[in-house]
């Protein structure tokens, strides 16, 4: 039977293994999250080319804030008891192996899931008269325009909803309902303002 520090050694062992895997389930989830949310608006999420640690973020603040933390905060703590359990029982007996392999094949299935259907909300969200999205209001070819800023990569604009700016208010789109989303270089335009929503 192994002693008191022996214990203490094996959990602290899988403790740190858990660490690598936590991250790699965030970015799996952000992943999942951006690719529904970017595909949306008729965006490959692979052209965004978003880096690991803001995706290891999305996934988090997703999972934070988001209605899904009840329940993958079950399926990691199933993941983590698993994981300690291993630690402490005898390396012949079954069960804890297979619950190990349970967890980890049950929180990728069901945090695709969910973070696909947050992606697909927060578009849905993002597209309509409810939107969080900052306004952009820029001169194209001499045209006043406004949009919606989706993301900015580098000197790129993805910009939703572009409309001419006619006295301040934005002229309707004939094309509304088909959430057209523009990609403009800012060599293209001239007298960008990014406007936060609430000011």
């Amino acid at each position: 039977m192994p002693n008191a520090n022996g214990n203490a050694d094996g959990v602290l062992t899988i403790a740190l293994k858990l660490v690598p895997l936590l991250l790699g389930y965030l970015f799996f989830f952000g992943w999942t999250f951006y690719y529904y949310y970017f595909a949306s608006f008729g965006l490959d999420e692979r052209f965004v080319d978003i880096g690991f640690y803001d995706t290891v973020v999305k996934g988090l603040t997703v999972l934070l804030h988001g209605n899904i933390f009840p329940m993958l905060l079950v399926l990691f703590l199933f993941l983590a008891v698993s994981a300690f359990l291993k630690a402490w029982w005898d390396k012949n007996r079954w069960l804890p192996d297979v619950i190990l392999l349970a967890a980890l094949l049950v929180i990728p299935v069901c945090g695709y899931r969910l973070y696909r259907r947050a992606g697909l909300e927060q578009a849905t969200v993002d597209q309509g008269p409810n939107t969080k999205l900052p306004n952009i209001v820029f001169k194209q070819a001499g045209a006043s325009m406004v949009g919606k800023l989706v993301y900015l990569k580098g000197d790129t604009y993805f910009i939703h909803d572009v409309r001419q700016d006619r006295d301040g208010r934005p002229v309707p789109n004939e094309h509304e309902s088909l959430h057209q989303l523009s990609i403009l270089k800012a060599s293209e335009l001239s007298d960008v303002q990014v406007i936060e929503r609430g000011e």
